[in-house]
This record gives C-alpha cells, sequence and structure tokens, in this order.
C-alpha cells in the first residue's frame, strides 16, 4: 500500500478517559442534544432556548462582552469569578468534545475562552462555520472566533454551513440543520467508543495543529467497502484535490467487525486518496445489521 497504516491504540481492557461534550452558544446548545455522551450546555439566557439539554451554564451579556475583548490564555490566567465557576461546571474531564458555531459572540469568542481554560483536558472542538449570505460582519467574526479556538484546542474539526446545499440540496433548512447536527455528533461518538488513556497522546501527535474536515459513507451488499469509502470520500467538506491531506484517521463500524471489511476499506482508500499516514480503528455497532459505515478525518495544514 502506498499509505502507511497504524492502528490507533484500542484494547478492550484498556483504561478509558472521562468525557464530557459541551455546546456553546446557540447552534452549540443544539448540536450537542443530540449527543449521547454525558451533555451540558454553556451559552447566554437567550442562547439556549430551544435546547433539550438541562445541564446549563448560563453567562452574563456582560461576561461575553469580556470574552470578546481579551485573549484567551489572558483570561484563563487571570482569577476571575465566573470563570472559576465556568470551569467547575465543566469538572475537569479527561476529554472535552466542545460544539459550537462560530459567527455569533458567544460562539466566537466563549469557546476560545473555555478551551483555554481547560489545557490540561484533551480538547476536540466540532465547530460550524456560517452561510456566505449570513453577510461579511458574521463572517469575520467566525474567522477571528476560529483563529483563536484554533490555538486552544488540540483538534479542530470544522464544517461549512455552505456545504449544507450539497449535502441536502432538496430539504428544508430545519431538516438539513438536523443533518449537520447529526455528522458533527458522528465522529465524537465514535471516537468516544474507541479512546483510551494510552490513545490520547498518539492522537494529539498525530493531528496537533491541524484542521480537520469529516467524511462519512455507508455500504451495503457485495460492494459495500467501496460505497463506504467513495461517499465518505464525496463529502463536501473536503477541500478541492490541490489540498493533500497529511494524515487521517479513519473509523470502520460493522455489526461484527471483519478483516476483509477492514481489508477492503483500507485497499479502496490507497487507491483513491493520495496521503502518507492513516490511522485506523474499528469498532462494533449493531444498528448498522448488513451495512459499513466509514468515518474518515483527514487533516491539512492549511496556511
Amino acid at each position: 500500500m502506498r499509505i502507511e497504516v497504524v492502528e490507533l491504540p484500542s484494547a478492550p481492557d484498556s483504561v478509558r478517559p472521562t468525557m464530557k461534550a459541551v455546546g456553546v452558544g446557540g447552534a452549540g446548545c443544539n448540536i450537542v442534544a443530540r449527543s449521547s455522551l454525558d451533555k451540558m450546555a454553556i451559552c447566554r439566557g437567550s442562547d439556549g432556548l430551544h435546547s433539550s439539554v438541562q445541564d446549563r451554564f448560563v453567562l452574563k451579556e456582560s461576561e461575553v462582552k469580556v470574552c470578546r475583548t481579551s485573549q484567551p490564555h489572558i483570561l484563563a490566567s487571570h482569577d476571575l469569578p465566573w470563570m472559576g465557576r465556568m470551569l467547575r461546571f465543566i469538572d475537569d474531564p479527561q476529554v472535552l468534545f466542545l460544539f459550537s458555531g462560530m459567527g455569533g459572540e458567544t460562539g466566537s469568542y466563549v469557546s476560545p475562552v473555555l478551551m483555554a481554560g481547560t489545557r490540561r483536558t484533551f480538547n476536540i472542538s466540532s465547530v460550524s462555520l456560517p452561510f456566505s449570505a449570513e453577510g461579511p460582519e458574521r463572517k469575520a467574526s467566525a474567522k477571528e472566533g476560529l483563529d483563536r479556538l484554533k490555538r486552544e484546542s488540540d483538534i479542530m474539526i470544522v464544517y461549512a454551513n455552505d456545504a449544507l446545499i450539497k449535502l441536502a440540496p432538496n430539504l428544508p433548512l430545519s431538516k438539513a440543520f438536523s443533518v449537520m447536527d447529526h455528522v458533527m455528533t458522528s465522529i465524537p461518538e465514535d471516537l468516544a467508543s474507541q479512546l483510551t488513556v494510552e490513545s490520547l497522546p498518539v492522537i494529539k501527535k498525530e493531528f496537533y495543529g491541524l484542521e480537520m474536515r469529516l467524511g462519512i459513507g455507508y455500504g451495503l451488499g457485495f460492494n459495500k467497502e467501496r460505497l463506504a469509502v467513495e461517499e465518505a470520500l464525496d463529502s463536501p467538506w473536503f477541500p478541492s484535490k490541490q489540498f493533500r491531506p497529511s494524515t487521517g484517521l479513519m473509523v470502520i463500524a460493522q455489526n461484527e467487525p471483519d478483516i476483509d471489511t477492514v481489508k477492503g476499506c483500507l485497499e479502496y482508500l490507497d487507491s483513491m486518496l493520495e496521503m502518507d499516514r492513516l490511522m485506523v480503528t474499528v469498532r462494533k455497532d449493531p444498528e448498522l445489521d448488513q451495512r459499513v459505515r466509514v468515518s474518515l478525518m483527514l487533516g491539512y495544514g492549511f496556511k
């Protein structure tokens, strides 16, 4: 094979880290509501009105404004009462999955501050970017928030809302966002089932400083491996072919994992994608029945 394949450490008897999922801002509250992990929300009073997440930390408008006017690492180093309460609310898990929408004040500016305050934790941020039609001001706020959050996260996964037009062109916007929420929570669910204390530094070393993009594919029947890999690679969030991924992670899920399916997925990916190194893990998912699901997370070193 052209791609160097490395198995992610994940023995059944390995020690599992403590994990939590937090949604920040209105979009983050709605996304994290779909997660099966231990979940919570950080929001202003109006942000979380439509979320079903009961465990919430509500910020004042003045506290959100402070996050906008100061750098995250500076705020994290100061003994601010509300900052201390927010970090105690998170309660120091070993792995923290953050979900947020960039562009609004809470998502763009509170998310980086939260991550700066939890640097002892292994942080994985999954964020969405606003539609182009939402205007230059929201786009600029999203870019600033994204730049801040990248510096404070161990892994950053980015989803542009514009890709929803390709992913679900005929769906009403509310249902399209439901599809987006499902996609954004899928890789944390996969990772949560596979992560061990041993694997955390391995993943951090492999992906630190990269911007990750995600593709998911399903396959059924005689060519299920090829179909799943092709659908994953057709993800609207992957950049054009001129951007070559530095490295990647493939999660292969089946009702009953078998070595032939794993080999088939790897061979098809090797024939379709040019990259140097791929981490692989296999998980059991009884809900898939006869299907195979391939979750493909690729890392890019955008300038």
